[in-house]
């Protein structure tokens, strides 16, 4: 798969569900979060309760898609993540000026 490819999945899996968005954004923001900070962080913006079963796999879908990883701290974007991140808020800023 090409750098380019993997990006693109990273984009698609990342704008393809609230959860995952919230996560990828929040960890953009904070560089780092353990897991019940990350929790409770994406609970807020999203208004409600996430059952930990739901948290993990979408948690379980951006690691494996190396989007984030996990640190002895908690979880951080990898590069690629960052990279895929950035596109999204540029992409969704574009659109917010039309």
């Amino acid at each position: 798969m090409s750098d380019e490819e993997k990006i693109m999945k990273m984009i698609s899996l990342i704008t393809g569900d609230r959860t995952r968005a919230s996560i990828a954004v929040t960890l953009d923001k904070k560089r780092s979060a353990s897991y019940n900070e990350l929790k409770r962080t994406v609970e807020r913006l999203e208004r409600k309760e996430i059952s930990d079963g739901k948290f993990n796999w979408h948690l379980k879908q951006l690691e494996l898609n190396q989007v984030i990883m996990k640190t002895n701290t908690g979880y951080v974007l990898t590069n690629e993540g960052k990279n895929a991140v950035s596109i999204v808020r540029k992409a969704f800023k574009y659109y917010d000026k039309k």
